[in-house]
């Protein structure tokens, strides 16, 4: 079995403006990420026939947040010729305009978990075979958001 947790608080760059590992964020950035892996093989005999059996299973556990405004700026500057395309959206209820800056919420859980059953005839026959039985299943269950504050007020 193997099994890991991390947990990073802050982001993996910087901004060479600012300074050598500095850089400008709006929101905390954090990244948790736990997992887990078993497996299992099991020979033995029948009688005469070989039988084998294998198994895993896989579960992880990601949960972060990320500043995004770098890309929300991005994408003002690009449009800023186009302003009906992208930037006139950012408007609070009075019309006002809005600091566009944005961030993301992450969840994600993963599980996986694998079986497989195989028998085969005796060696010393002449003529062999093998059959055997494969069952898989994955579940990826994802959230993703992405958030702007301050439109409603």
């Amino acid at each position: 079995m193997t099994w890991q947790t991390q947990d990073a608080d802050g982001f993996f760059t910087y901004d060479p403006e600012l300074g050598e590992r500095k850089v400008a964020r709006y929101i905390k950035d954090y990244n948790e990420d736990e997992w887990y892996q078993a497996a299992l093989t099991v020979q033995g005999k029948i009688g005469n026939f070989d039988l084998i059996y294998s198994g895993g299973y896989l579960e992880r556990d990601i949960d972060n947040s990320y500043d995004y405004a770098d890309y929300s700026f991005g994408y003002d500057s690009y449009y800023v010729d186009y302003p009906d395309y992208f930037g006139n959206y950012f408007v609070d209820n009075a019309g006002e305009l809005i600091d566009p800056s944005q961030y993301t919420v992450n969840r994600s859980k993963f599980t996986k978990q694998t079986h497989e059953i195989r028998i085969s005839s005796p060696m010393d026959r002449k003529v062999r075979w093998v059959a055997g039985l494969f069952l898989q299943r994955q579940i990826d269950d994802n959230y993703n958001s992405y958030r702007v504050d301050g439109p409603g007020r």
